[in-house]
């Protein structure tokens, strides 16, 4: 069963990459599937951590993915 947990919120630096990175390495250490969406092109904090990861060998993989809105990002989820 697919869970789909959004941080969101209007104002910049209140923590929600850190808390969808945080979430998502336990989930993911946990041996679930993870996918994190980054709805913010101009900064695209998610998409700069996961290239560090994968440059520092960090395991285990989180898939992480651009979208221009969220409504592309519910479209791109796959069903379990």
């Amino acid at each position: 069963m697919a869970v789909i947990v959004g941080f969101i919120s209007q104002k910049g630096g209140v923590g929600k990459s850190t808390l969808a990175r945080a979430l998502a390495a336990v989930v993911a250490h946990a041996g679930m599937r993870v996918r994190i969406a980054d709805l913010d092109p101009k900064q695209s904090t998610i998409v700069e951590w996961e290239k560090r990861r994968g440059v520092s060998g960090l395991s285990p993989a989180i898939e992480v993915a651009s979208y221009p809105n969220v409504r592309a990002a519910l479209a791109s989820a796959q069903p379990d």
